[in-house]
């Protein structure tokens, strides 16, 4: 379970990321629908990456997780929920661009050090 979260992980974060970074420039420009669109396209993602963060420490094995990286992204995703709920798309802009895109990278490149230890062959 756990080597197949990482292979998920290493596929998916690159697009997540990008979705965010399109989101997050709409928003910036005053585009609010596309940015809302594009936003909610990233959900699926954002509960999954939530779920990983909460359930990868009981199936670590003992690997160092992030957990620096684990917080950074539930009290952002906590701060984007409240922001999402009173509909301040500028707040959800800045969130997404200058905090979650960059905690992501980080679980991101985390993900690839993971897959380069258990053997999983070229990451991105």
């Amino acid at each position: 379970m756990y080597q197949e979260i990482i292979e998920s992980g290493v596929e998916y974060l690159p697009r997540l990321i990008d979705g965010l970074q399109a989101s997050a420039a709409f928003f910036r420009q005053g585009s609010e629908t596309k940015g809302i669109e594009q936003f909610t396209k990233a959900f699926d993602g954002l509960e999954w990456i939530a779920a990983v963060i909460n359930g990868l420490p009981q199936l670590s094995k003992g690997q160092v997780l992030p957990t620096d990286v684990f917080e950074s992204i539930r009290r952002t995703l906590a701060e984007l929920e409240e922001a999402w709920s009173v509909q301040d798309f500028v707040t959800i802009g800045d969130l997404t661009e200058y905090e979650l895109v960059t905690h992501l990278q980080g679980l991101l490149e985390w993900f690839d050090g993971q897959a380069k230890l258990l053997g999983l062959g070229p990451t991105q």
